[in-house]
C-alpha cells in the first residue's frame, strides 16, 4: 500500500507479550512494557500477524483494544484477527470470558 501512494514504509516491531499487563509486573519488564506501548502509540496503523499458542495472545488483544479506542487502523491476520474478535466480544459485547476454544475449551462465550 505504501508503494501505491509513493510513501516509505517504516516498520516498527513490537513483541506482543511486552504489551501485556502481567509482563510489566511478573517479569520486571517495566522498561520494555513502556517502550512497547510508546511504539504502539507512535504507529499510524498496526498489522498483527498470525501465531501459535497462547504466548503473546493477550498482548494482541491489548493492541486490538488500543487501535479500536484510538481509531488506529488495525489489520489482523489469522490469530491477529482472532484477537480482534476476542477483544470486541469482551469489551463491546460485555462477554468477559469470550475466548477462542483453542485457548479455553470451557469458555461460555466461544468466538
Amino acid at each position: 500500500a505504501s508503494m501505491a501512494v509513493e510513501r516509505k514504509l517504516d516498520l516498527i516491531w513490537v513483541e506482543a507479550g511486552h504489551l501485556e499487563n502481567d509482563f510489566e509486573s511478573d517479569s520486571g519488564g517495566e522498561e520494555e512494557y513502556k517502550a512497547a506501548w510508546e511504539k504502539m502509540k507512535s504507529a499510524d496503523g498496526v498489522v498483527v500477524p498470525g501465531g501459535f499458542g497462547t504466548r503473546g495472545f493477550n498482548g494482541k488483544v491489548a493492541a486490538a483494544k488500543f487501535c479500536r479506542e484510538s481509531s488506529v487502523p488495525y489489520l489482523g491476520i489469522c490469530l491477529g484477527f482472532q484477537a480482534m474478535v476476542v477483544e470486541y466480544s469482551r469489551n463491546m459485547l460485555g462477554w468477559e470470558d469470550a475466548n477462542s476454544t483453542e485457548f479455553d475449551e470451557e469458555t461460555k462465550n466461544p468466538v
